[in-house]
């Protein structure tokens, strides 16, 4: 066997590190650098103002959907089975580009034209140009996603960092101008998303002419292959849309556009979370798909001791997000937004959760039983919608924040329940039950005694809690690291 298709035998601490710095960095630079950059938007955009902006953007999210029917995902599928000949990849990728631009310009355009029938009701804007700035992109947005895939599945790890940083850097230049000096507003932000979708949807285009990969060439079979194997999953998305995303529609209707640019500020710095979350996981995905096929047992020891090592982590990681959300907020965005500190270890602790369900479906993957998945996906957004349709009116977007968490929680444990039905992982959820309880602990002390007002105070109890969380749960017996790292 080719060692390089081994992954799964090479030293995993080596292995995450290798790959998982580059993701790290990718996720720093790009999500890191959006995050710094909300001090800029915070001060130009009202509560408001950013309240309508994510809102738009939220229903955008919806559009890729329908553009592409989740088409990438299946080239993302099939791309290893044709990857040595590269007629039929070639086949592969011009017949889901073509597809989906046909396709997905027929229900933009649709989109657009009936939109001043439902948007501008809600959010009192007109159709032209946010809506198009806003409902345009997604799908440059979805044909470059094929790109991204392709460099994703070839390892190519530095060229994706490259390009997402460059992304970035496309929608600063462009935004950035436009609203400090032009005084653009909600526009400005527009206007970067619009290039940025743009230029990638360039780029990869030359990118793979160049290559030989995009052609005049449509396979009607591949095409069907494809579609049945994406649509399937198209409850899986909707589901982690509505979960994900709804709680900015349900604040807007039933509390104001102002608290929703305060939920939205507070999510992303508490997102914060999601930059260990993924490049952690995006190596452990393909390290754990190997070794289930090549090696099981071995690979469910390091499963389960990786996991409840990655737990307390992200745990502690949490707890710092918790003791210190009123820096992070005065760090991130205008003084208007300090509200929204109140979320950010919610929306943060939704991220822990995150980690272990990553973990868990790749178990579900390895035995291909897709309708766990999808089935969850469709109980956490039933869930979080009906949380937040009942408590958001009365409790406001505080509520949702718990929603989020707590949809998130029931969607980890339905995903780890048939996980270790498949594969008996022998983790002893006692054990995981009592760090979090020990770190709730902590958080209910310093609430008591107030020592979060005392910055010696914080940086003192988190250095306990780190001693506490060692001592008590990760000594050789619980987990052995020479075994997750071998």
């Amino acid at each position: 066997m080719n060692k390089k298709l081994d992954i799964h035998k090479n030293n995993w601490a080596s292995t995450i590190f290798t790959h998982g710095k580059w993701y790290m960095l990718s996720s720093l630079l790009s999500k890191g650098i959006n995050i710094f950059v909300l001090r800029i938007y915070t001060e130009y955009l009202t509560p408001s103002d950013y309240g309508i902006l994510d809102t738009l953007n939220t229903i955008a999210l919806l559009l890729p959907f329908f553009i592409s029917l989740y088409l990438d995902s299946a080239f993302g599928r099939f791309f290893h089975e044709y990857k040595q000949d590269k007629e039929k990849l070639r086949a592969l990728f011009s017949t889901i580009f073509i597809f989906v631009s046909v396709f997905g310009s027929i229900v933009v355009i649709l989109t657009l034209a009936s939109s001043r029938f439902w948007v501008t009701d809600l959010l009192s804007i007109p159709v032209y140009p946010y809506i198009f700035l806003a409902f345009i992109p997604p799908l440059f947005n979805q044909l470059g996603n094929l790109g991204l895939i392709f460099l994703r599945q070839s390892l190519l790890s530095k060229h994706t960092t490259v390009v997402e940083i460059s992304s970035v850097l496309i929608n600063l230049a462009v935004a950035l101008p436009l609203l400090i000096w032009v005084d653009y507003g909600i526009l400005a932000k527009l206007w970067g998303n619009f290039a940025t979708a743009l230029s990638l949807f360039l780029f990869y285009t030359v990118f793979f002419l160049r290559n030989g990969l995009l052609r005049l060439t449509f396979n009607t079979s591949m095409l069907k292959e494809s579609l049945a194997f994406s649509v399937p999953l198209f409850p899986v998305f909707a589901g982690a849309w509505i979960a994900g995303v709804s709680d900015r529609l349900v604040i807007a209707n039933y509390s104001s556009l102002e608290a929703v640019g305060l939920y939205s500020i507070g999510f992303t710095v508490g997102k914060l979370m999601y930059i260990f979350q993924d490049a952690i996981t995006q190596v452990t995905g393909p390290i754990t798909m190997s070794g289930l096929i090549a090696d099981k047992e071995v690979t469910k020891i390091k499963i389960a001791q990786t996991s409840f090592y990655l737990w307390g982590i992200m745990l502690f990681i949490n707890f710092g997000m918790f003791l210190f959300s009123k820096e992070l907020i005065a760090i991130f965005a205008d003084s208007s937004y300090r509200e929204a500190q109140m979320i950010i270890p919610i929306i943060a602790f939704s991220y822990v959760l995150g980690s272990q369900q990553r973990i868990f479906s790749t178990v579900i993957a390895f035995h291909k039983k897709n309708w766990v998945i999808s089935s969850g996906g469709i109980i956490q957004a039933v869930t979080n919608l009906g949380l937040n349709i009942i408590f958001v009116p009365q409790y406001g977007y505080i509520a949702a924040a718990y929603s989020t968490a707590i949809t998130l929680l029931v969607y980890t444990l339905w995903i780890y329940f048939f996980a270790n039905k498949f594969e008996s992982l022998n983790l002893s959820l006692f054990r995981y039950i009592y760090v979090l309880f020990i770190v709730l602990g902590f958080i209910l002390l310093i609430n008591i005694f107030e020592f979060n007002q005392n910055i010696f105070f914080r940086i003192l109890y988190s250095v306990l809690l780190l001693i506490v969380l060692f001592i008590t749960n990760y000594k050789k017996e619980y987990v052995n690291f020479k075994q997750i790292f071998k």
